[in-house]
Parts: structure tokens; C-alpha cells; sequence
């Protein structure tokens, strides 16, 4: 939603994978800048679909009910995926049938795509995720939809928090394997929802995951 200026380069980075069997779709909740012409130019290469502001949650909801395969992941429109991403984690789930997702290691980007901080991610821990609420998976994470369609999808109820709840109920479904090869950007800005949200509702989305765990 409304990240045209983050959005080609984020294209770009999926679609220079070197694993073949990627279906790329690419929804769009509703933006008022850009972001519809830039869809257009890449009619052809990717799966895209526009529709009225729904939200975060409903909006990948929505994408992998649409999408077809046996793995599935997201990615923010402002994020990146590092070359040779989606091949060395799907590797990974495909070597081990007790992994139920996967995610990298990540640099922190600003806006201009220059690395303010490496190795932003580190390993799996439901503790500190239903505790502290501290998540540390970031871009490019993979999971098995058999899991996915167990647990069901995000939360439309939560604005901050539905990654961190969802990962709470996938958990019980398998391991999670942390990679620590650098496969990501994750991008920080003025208007990310993780900067710009900061207030209360931070506080009650929290209680809201841990009561209902």
C-alpha cells in the first residue's frame, strides 16, 4: 500500500531468483500513488491484482488463498530478497520433513537501499516471541501451506502484531530453522508501519496475542 517508490526494486528482487518454480503475486490494497503504473509494466511477469483498501492482514490472506503452491512466504513492498534467496530455503524444508518454516538472516536498508545495520535476525525462540513479544524473523521467511491451511491465515483484527501471533500458532505445527546466510533487506522508513506505529495500540495488540495464546 502507497510504497511506489520501494516497489520496482522490490519486483526486481523476486524476479531475479534463481529457483524456477515461483508464482509471484503481487496485490495491491487499494494505493493512491503510483503503484498501479508500475504494476502495469510488469503485466506478463507477474500475477497481479488491485482491490480497495482492506489492510495488511486480508491482504495476504487473500494472496495465498489465491497462490498454488506447496510452500508458501510474503514479502513487505518495500523489503528486498538477496540473490539465491528462495532456492537455499527451500532447500532447506524440502531436507527435513519436520520443518515447518524457514527464514534468513537479514541487513537493515534505509531508504536508500544502504545497509545501516548487518545480521538484523537471529534463531527461533517461542519464549521470547509469547513473552517479550520479540520477533526475530524478518524478510523472506517460507513455510509449508499443510501448515498454513491448519493454523489458517493472519488476524484481521491486528494491525502490529498478526506476524508475530501467526508464528505462535505455526510453531506448534513443526520447527523453525533460522539461515544464517544474509538473504534479505529489511527496510526501515518514516512510513513503515514497525516505525510509524508507535503508540497504545502497540501495548493492547500485544495483550490481545498473549491472552488468546
Amino acid at each position: 500500500y502507497n510504497q511506489a517508490e520501494y516497489l520496482s526494486e522490490t519486483i526486481e528482487s523476486v524476479l531475479a531468483q534463481d529457483y524456477p518454480n515461483i508464482e509471484y503475486v503481487v496485490l495491491d490494497d487499494g494505493s493512491t500513488d503510483a503503484t498501479p503504473d508500475i504494476l502495469k509494466r510488469y503485466s506478463g511477469r507477474i500475477r497481479w491484482e488491485r482491490h480497495e483498501n482492506m489492510g495488511q492482514a486480508r491482504t495476504l490472506n487473500k494472496g495465498w488463498e489465491v497462490s498454488t503452491g506447496t510452500i508458501l512466504g510474503y514479502l513487505s513492498s518495500d523489503d528486498v530478497l538477496y540473490p539465491g534467496a528462495i532456492r537455499k530455503l527451500v532447500e532447506i524444508l524440502e531436507s527435513d520433513n519436520s520443518v515447518v518454516c524457514t527464514f534468513p538472516d537479514a541487513d537493515l536498508i534505509d531508504h536508500q537501499s544502504r545497509i545501516v545495520k548487518k545480521n538484523v535476525c537471529r534463531q527461533f525462540d517461542l519464549g521470547d516471541l509469547i513473552i517479550r513479544q520479540e520477533c526475530y524473523i524478518g524478510p523472506g521467511a517460507l513455510f509449508r501451506r499443510s501448515a498454513f491451511d491448519s493454523v489458517g491465515g493472519w488476524k484481521k483484527e491486528l494491525k502490529l502484531a498478526p506476524d508475530r501471533e501467526f508464528w505462535i500458532r505455526l510453531a506448534a505445527h513443526g520447527r523453525f530453522v533460522f539461515c544464517h546466510d544474509v538473504l534479505a533487506g529489511y527496510r526501515i522508513h518514516p512510513d513503515s508501519i514497525s516505525y510509524k506505529d508507535v503508540s497504545e495500540l502497540v501495548g493492547r495488540e500485544y495483550l490481545w496475542v498473549l491472552d488468546r495464546y
